[in-house]
């Protein structure tokens, strides 16, 4: 969707931008400089070296997707001359790319810009003329609203068009319906029309040239967004992962990734009534303040009256150097002077705490079985990464009771940084290789634990979706290789065994990108690529029929097996290094285990009882949540507050939690009578 978010992650990284963005010229690209960025993708990616007619044929199109995914804007007689180019066409486009001549995406540039001016006038007509029908109580909201792909046509003439533009005023005021409620959206139409323009209006201005207000913006500004844009065509078409980013997207993955923001530590919706505080962030500037609240409205910043000011405006208001001050007036209805309340401010760095690490446990015989939920593979300021994370989050749960039995759940995570999948992975393992990465020139790398600290060792469960991807799966597949886990999930994870760099955590990089550059194989010598990690018993997700993962992506990389690496023979390590990893390494390198392995027959058969036993009420979990994985609402930070049961909703972690008691009884069976 193109609408604005409204959760708290992409509001955090929207209202902080400024100290790290500060200087958008950073990023700034000339048209005479978009052949010398693509030299520097492709001198690193892993398969195509040079740019062909091929991919500038599908950069055009692709320039079209990425304006009008929707099809809402263009036609279909429109779109056709650089849908279907021919092959001479494709190779005088390639000419000109060679020559820095981008004049095609130019003239395509003004034909968009030409159906933005259609469409502005058509929702113009729509919200003058026919309002009453836009907000008719019987406009439901469609599940198919905004369908995407190739497989959606454009439409065929201006009557379609017309239709298509007024459905989708439609369904927006049906989603804010469902969102905020029917009276608060009846009462507040024309701010309602309002923020759909402020939406759609956002991507627009950036292909029309102009800023918030509709004033054209530099000339400079004008050829980087064209710039931008061209960019983005050409290295979507390189790989499935290859990516060019602007400014905002690069900040939303630095964040992602580093888990920390400078900002006030508000979050934020836009809703009929105005811009209303959502929550506060733990620890920020607003929560320290002790003079928000949830539900305040913000009505002016800096003593700027917001009620003309667009979503975007705001948040750009509220960015600003760490350590700077904003002042806000806020709207608190209900109280005394009307509710009106004015709070200085201080910028500064804030820890994101959402999306890192949850914790649930449930009591069991002796002891207690636990689940911690790691979301992503981050690493930033202040030892904030996901290995302290999970480490910290066994260290609490063992306080609690015996952990007789533990699920990582990874279910919704989708990678990160390759290292913290590397040391979370060493966290249940003595010292070996994880991961080997290999490059388009042969290079290959070797990831090692040499930690010989294992902070569990009992039975393990490592619980996956087809949405687990990438560093997750080499976590997933690591411990899988060494027989320390059992996988159970999906039948098979995502599929992504691609390695990227990337500019967006660097420092003064001039462009902004990441772009696949090799492929990874755990100890095994297996990649995930494409076929993923799969299951050792199948727990079907929410996800289990949908088609996802690699294999449905188009330009995906191949990657064939390469010599298991059990017996390390240490092939990448400098000779005056030898010495030390023979004496302190070695000796300590993880073995395969077995127990776990050799249980797999009778602890899938118990579960392929259980799970026929309660068919009606799993199929019923698994449409009720179809599409989204149920995550807890209990943070690491204090497991103790964490509910007794960790399977009450969730049928796929409450049958993990029913092989893990199978495999805690079958292990204690195996040492019934044992010599002590």
């Amino acid at each position: 969707m193109r609408f604005r978010s409204f959760k708290l992650f992409s509001l955090m990284i929207c209202s902080s931008i400024a100290s790290s963005l500060h200087s958008d010229e950073q990023s700034t690209v000339k048209i005479s400089e978009i052949k010398k960025v693509m030299q520097q993708m492709l001198s690193q990616h892993v398969g195509k070296k040079q740019i062909d007619p091929a991919v500038m044929r599908a950069a055009m199109r692709s320039y079209i997707e990425q304006f009008d995914p929707y099809r809402i804007y263009l036609l279909e007689e429109e779109v056709r001359p650089y849908f279907y180019l021919s092959d001479a066409m494709a190779k005088d486009l390639y000419d000109k790319y060679l020559l820095n001549d981008f004049s095609e995406f130019t003239k395509l540039n003004t034909k968009i810009q030409q159906s933005i001016e259609r469409s502005r006038k058509l929702r113009k007509e729509f919200e003058d003329g026919q309002q009453a029908e836009l907000f008719l109580p019987g406009n439901s909201l469609r599940e198919d609203w905004r369908n995407t792909g190739p497989q959606h046509p454009f439409a065929i003439n201006l009557l379609e068009l017309r239709a298509r533009i007024k459905m989708d005023i439609i369904q927006f005021i049906a989603s804010e319906k469902q969102r905020f409620g029917v009276e608060s959206v009846m009462n507040n139409k024309k701010h309602t029309l309002v923020m759909y323009n402020n939406d759609m209006e956002r991507v627009e201005n950036e292909y029309m040239s102009v800023n918030d207000k509709g004033v054209p913006i530099p000339a400079a500004k004008q050829e980087n967004l064209l710039a931008l844009h061209i960019l983005k065509a050409l290295a979507s078409n390189l790989d499935a992962h290859t990516k060019f980013f602007d400014s905002r997207e690069a900040y939303d993955m630095k964040v992602r990734l580093e888990k920390g923001f400078q900002g006030v530590g508000l979050e934020l919706q836009e809703r009929p009534e105005g811009i209303m505080v959502s929550g506060l962030v733990k620890n920020g500037p607003a929560e320290k303040s002790g003079k928000i609240k949830v539900k305040d409205l913000i009505t002016a910043i800096d003593s700027k009256n917001l009620d003309t000011e667009s979503f975007e405006e705001v948040l750009s208001m509220l960015r600003g150097p760490n350590g700077t001050t904003v002042q806000l007036t806020l709207k608190r209805p209900g109280e005394s002077n009307n509710g009106v309340i004015s709070v200085n401010l201080q910028r500064a760095p804030i820890a994101v705490h959402e999306g890192r690490v949850d914790t649930s446990y449930e009591t069991y015989e002796n002891g207690i079985i636990a689940r911690v939920a790691l979301h992503s593979f981050y690493q930033g300021e202040s030892n904030i990464n996901s290995e302290n994370d999970v480490k910290d989050a066994i260290v609490k749960l063992k306080k609690i009771g015996n952990l007789k039995g533990l699920i990582l759940d990874l279910r919704d995570n989708t990678g990160g940084f390759l290292m913290q999948a590397v040391k979370v992975a060493g966290l249940f393992m003595s010292k070996g290789v994880v991961v080997i990465s290999k490059y388009s020139n042969g290079e290959e790398h070797f990831y090692r634990d040499t930690d010989s600290t294992e902070y569990y060792e009992g039975p393990l469960i490592i619980l996956t979706s087809k949405e687990t991807a990438s560093a997750a799966e080499i976590v997933t597949q690591a411990l899988q290789d060494y027989g320390l886990a059992l996988v159970v999930g999906d039948d098979h994870t995502f599929g992504k065994g691609t390695i990227q760099s990337q500019t967006i955590t660097s420092n003064g990089a001039s462009s902004l990108f990441k772009v696949t550059v090799g492929t990874y194989y755990t100890v095994s010598g297996k990649s995930p690529q494409n076929k993923g990690v799969k299951a050792d018993i199948t727990v079907p997700s929410p996800l289990s029929q949908e088609e996802i993962g690699e294999q449905f992506l188009p330009d995906t990389v191949e990657a064939k097996n390469i010599s298991p690496a059990f017996e390390d023979q240490l092939v990448d390590v400098e000779p005056s290094m030898k010495p030390w990893y023979m004496h302190h390494y070695m000796p300590q390198i993880q073995h395969i285990k077995h127990i776990w392995r050799d249980m797999i027959p009778t602890l899938k058969k118990n579960s392929e009882s259980r799970m026929a036993q309660n068919t009606m009420n799993y199929n019923a979990f698994i449409q009720k949540h179809f599409g989204t994985i149920p995550r807890s609402k209990h943070s690491s930070d204090d497991p103790e507050n964490n509910l007794e049961k960790i399977s009450t909703k969730d049928l796929q972690v409450g049958e993990a939690v029913n092989i893990l008691k199978d495999m805690i009884t079958l292990q204690s069976h195996l040492f019934v009578g044992a010599p002590s």
